[in-house]
């Protein structure tokens, strides 16, 4: 359970280094070979921006080949950089975990979530802000990870049934009762594919 791997990491983080743990975080989520299609295709899509938990750099990678320009990496401790995204309708991919690219606010233990997450409300407000005015799609969350789950919850508490659309994908052959249970409870609709 990722719980427990995530107080796991805790104590192993103590015995490394910053730069022992970006290089490992880097060489495990650095993207090697073509990009994969799914990637082109989301970024050929009219998403405003997009927001991952995924250290690697896949979707930025496919928004440069497609797009024939960078787009903007947003970590946590730059959260505050959003708004001014969103209103200058710049795209941009908030990395809420990190980036194995540039290796800061990297999310891999259970204090991490604690001191990025939980504790700043800064993060947490703008997060909600954009969840609250946007419609999302979820791809490639598997529902497995529980601080997310929790957020999700929680946002969808404050803010009802009212608020924005949310939606992801799922094999229409591959849906068990329980991940139907987690996005009941995250209000998030499925769109079965085969």
């Amino acid at each position: 359970d990722i719980d427990t791997y995530l107080f796991i990491a805790n104590n192993e983080k103590k015995e490394l280094s910053e730069a022992e743990i970006r290089s490992f975080i880097s060489e495990q989520f650095s993207p090697s070979g073509p990009i994969p299609t799914v990637y082109t295709a989301i970024v050929q899509s009219p998403f405003k921006f997009y927001i991952t938990t995924n250290y690697d750099t896949n979707i930025e990678d496919a928004y440069k080949l497609i797009h024939g320009k960078t787009l903007e990496v947003v970590l946590p401790s730059a959260s505050y950089r959003i708004f001014d995204l969103i209103r200058d309708s710049q795209p941009f991919v908030f990395k809420i975990h990190g980036c194995s690219k540039l290796g800061r606010d990297m999310i891999i233990s259970y204090d991490d979530y604690l001191r990025i997450i939980y504790l700043n409300r800064k993060f947490r407000y703008i997060l909600s802000s954009i969840l609250a005015m946007n419609d999302v799609l979820y791809l490639g969350y598997g529902h497995s990870d529980p601080n997310i789950n929790r957020y999700l919850e929680f946002e969808k508490m404050i803010f009802n049934e009212g608020s924005m659309k949310r939606y992801t994908f799922v094999k229409k052959d591959d849906f068990p009762f329980t991940l139907k249970s987690r996005l009941y409870s995250s209000g998030i609709s499925s769109i079965k594919i085969s």
